[in-house]
């Protein structure tokens, strides 16, 4: 199966851009099962730009019923080259049909395969669509 990244339009827009997006860190938290990242985004590589403002601005993005997580440092990230935009959608995701053929209870129809492509890291996250993201 071939993974195909697909851009995902946000709240404020396609975000681009190897500085579009600056971690500061990480949480999963294994009883609630949620990815909280946090960080800030770099206004300028946002494609809805309402009015100038910060040049960067805080934010909390949060996934729920999380499955799977992977972080890698972005010079050794293998995939790179598929990456269009600094959040998307692996679709069709080889990593999420397996979870499906081996039966996975867990796994739902709404569970997606994301890409978090930040400016020193590129996280992949399986979980529900319903992600949360928070913009002061």
């Amino acid at each position: 199966m071939h993974n195909t990244y697909h851009a995902l339009q946000t709240k404020v827009g396609v975000i681009s851009g190897r500085d579009a997006i600056y971690m500061d860190e990480y949480v999963y938290n294994c009883q609630s099962r949620e990815l909280t990242v946090r960080g800030e985004f770099n206004y300028n590589q946002f494609s809805q730009l309402e009015e100038e403002g910060e040049a960067f601005i805080p934010f909390v993005w949060t996934f729920h019923n999380v499955l799977y997580v992977e972080s890698t440092e972005l010079d050794f990230y293998s995939q790179e080259r598929l990456i269009e935009a600094s959040f998307g959608l692996i679709q069709p995701s080889a990593r999420l049909e397996a979870m499906r053929e081996e039966g996975n209870t867990k796994l739902t129809e709404e569970h997606r395969h994301f890409v978090i492509a930040t400016y020193d890291e590129v996280i992949e996250v399986i979980a529900s669509m319903d992600y949360t993201l928070l913009i002061p």
